[in-house]
Parts: structure tokens; sequence; C-alpha cells
């Protein structure tokens, strides 16, 4: 992928340069009061639609839709806010692959002027699809841009998979900095800090239908919608009367042993015809995301297959290496059923989560496909 050196433009100097464009959003606090005032705009003609003439085919790709204009402003649910759009953003910052292969595949490429931590092609099931987002200029590869970097590049919109990429104690921008310079931050439904122990494979949805009414792409929007609702129904379709495969969903770093019981990973589990041998009530949890397990607490399951999430084929092996020499006497391990995918489906917007489930869905039950 291409990348662009970094701006030296100031904060104030890009905030200036926010004040002097046409606002695009107005954010609110749930029951709170309006943090930037807006005046709303004239709004011109649709400029096209993705819906096909008479006669005509659907698109056949992400890069035929077109932005359909029509009914602003547009107020949509982002986690605890509410933020209401006078026109349809044209200067997007993404910050991780998930969100930018959202907006690419929603016909938008154009309208992205920064990408950051970008995703890679892994080999594993679900693993990141950067296609089309390459002439994007990329404003930090693999971690999150500065405050500096990310209002330099004088977007209206900010988009990022959870709270951490608004962490102002990391040296980024926040929420209430981007709303000061009148740039609109949104957050993938699968990160809003409520979700944290209730995340779902089907979150994503949630953003397709927002950022197509953001957008006003919502045709191209309600496809990509059906693809991914529609690969997740083949799954559970041919899942149908199978026994659900006791799984320890596990993370493994250094010695360190995980299981994210709230999170999108687990509820993969489920999709996938698993049930988690670890639930978010369980007491070592105590309503956290995650917690922290000894060996002898994981091996007492007895797991039938133990699943994971990794960042590489490599990864993945040495993931194996571990389960294998630390619990040689569980069925898993005995059957072999080190079910490894990527990461990259299991982070909130992600649109190869389905290819993800299907996977593991196959490892456990390869009788039902």
């Amino acid at each position: 992928m291409s990348t662009t050196s970094m701006s030296t433009t100031s904060v104030s100097a890009a905030e200036s340069a926010a004040a002097a464009r046409p606002r695009a959003f107005r954010p609110f606090r749930r029951g709170g009061p309006v943090l930037v005032a807006s005046v709303l705009l004239a709004l011109t003609a649709a400029c096209g639609s993705s819906t096909p003439e008479a006669g005509g085919s659907a698109p056949s790709s992400a890069s035929s839709a077109k932005p359909a204009g029509g009914a602003y402003p547009v107020t949509i649910s982002n986690c605890d806010r509410t933020l209401t759009f006078d026109h349809a953003p044209k200067r997007v910052v993404s910050l991780a692959q998930p969100q930018t292969d959202v907006v690419v595949d929603l016909g938008l490429v154009d309208r992205v002027v920064g990408q950051a931590q970008l995703g890679v092609v892994d080999g594993l099931a679900g693993s990141a699809e950067p296609e089309g987002s390459e002439n994007i200029p990329v404003i930090a590869k693999s971690g999150v841009p500065a405050k500096e970097v990310t209002v330099s590049q004088s977007p209206d919109l900010v988009l990022a998979p959870t709270t951490y990429e608004f962490d102002g104690e990391q040296g980024f921008a926040t929420m209430k900095d981007l709303e000061a310079a009148d740039i609109a931050p949104y957050l993938a439904a699968g990160g809003c800090p409520e979700r944290r122990i209730h995340r779902s494979v089907k979150d994503t949805l949630v953003d397709l239908d927002s950022l197509g009414q953001i957008f006003g792409v919502q045709d191209r929007a309600k496809e990509l919608a059906s693809d991914y609702t529609g690969q997740l129904d083949e799954v559970a379709d041919a899942l149908q009367g199978t026994k659900p495969v006791k799984v320890a969903e596990v993370y493994i770093w250094g010695s360190d042993i995980q299981s994210l019981v709230g999170s999108t990973e687990n509820d993969l589990v489920r999709a996938a015809g698993g049930v988690n041998v670890f639930a978010p009530g369980d007491p070592q949890f105590k309503g956290m995301l995650f917690a922290n397990l000894s060996a002898e607490v994981v091996a007492a399951t007895q797991p039938e297959a133990f699943v994971f999430s990794a960042g590489s084929e490599k990864e993945a092996d040495q993931v194996r290496a571990t389960l294998r020499k630390t619990f040689p006497s569980t069925p898993a391990v005995r059957n072999d059923k080190l079910i490894a995918y990527s990461s990259s489906a299991s982070l909130p917007g992600s649109m190869t989560t389905p290819a993800a489930v299907r996977y593991v869905a196959e490892q456990l039950h390869p009788d039902a496909f």
C-alpha cells in the first residue's frame, strides 16, 4: 500500500480549517445539551443512486455505488450518543482496517483521506481483505495516529472500532477533541462500551445501516447487509439438528491463558455450533469481558475443541503447540480440534466475520457441510 508523509499542520491550524468548511454533523449526548451548534445547509439534488435502472442489473461491485443524496439532516444513534449529519461526509479518516473495508465496500473509497491500523492477508479464515484500499493515504500503519495527525487531515468523520482509538492518555484524539473541531467521531457498534460483554457477530449490521444512512447509500448498505446475513443464515441452516460442541474459546499470550466470554469471539463460537465452557456469569469473570485462567481450570472443563483467533499462520501454530503441551489429556488435543481463525474477523465492524463463522462451523461439524 502507498503511504503519505505525516502532515506537520498544527492542531490549531487544522481546527481553523475545519471551522471554515460547512459543518456536516451535530453531536448530542443522550439527555444532554447540544455540544456543537450547526447551521442547516441547503442541499443539492441527488447526484446518483445505487438502484439499477429499468432493465439493468444491480451493481456488481462496491465501486459502482453512488451517494443517493436526498433526505438530510440524518440522525443516527451511536453508542450512548446521537449524531446528526446535515450532509454526507466528504473527508473520512478510518482508524482500523474493518472500518476502511466497510467504506470501500459501500463504494466510497474516494471519501477516505487517511487510514490506520492496516490489516494483512494472514492466510487464516476471516482474514482482512484490503483490496480497494491500496491507494488510500496511510497515516499510521500499525498503530493509532497521534491527535495532531488525525486532525490535520481535516476530516469531517472519523471511524474507529473501539474506544481505545479515542484514548487521550495515549496521545490520540478524543471524541471531545474531534467534536470541538466539528469532526464527527463514529464508534463501531461492537465497540460500544455498553455492549462490552454482549457483543454479537451481527453487530456489523448496525454499522452498515448507520453508515448507509450517513452517506446516503442505503441501497448499497442493504445489499451488503443481505449478503452478510445470508452467509450467517447458510451456516445456521447447515447446523440444524446438530449437537453443540463443547468449546474452550481461549487467547494465549506467552504463559497467560484467557477467555473472552462476552466478546465477538464468544458469539462466533455459538454461531458456529459450539458452546463455550466458560460464561460471563462464572465467578472468575465478575462481569468482565475476559479473565486469566489457570491451566488446571481449563483442563477440568475437558473441552472437545479449542477455538482461538490469531494474527498469522505462524502465530496459530505457536498457540497449537502450547495447547498440545499444556492440555494433552483433553479431547480437543487428542482429536486435534485446535481451530484458528483470523483475528481480523473478531474486530468490531469486520465484514469478514461470517467467513470465520463458517470455517469454525465446518471444523466443529464436518458432516453438516
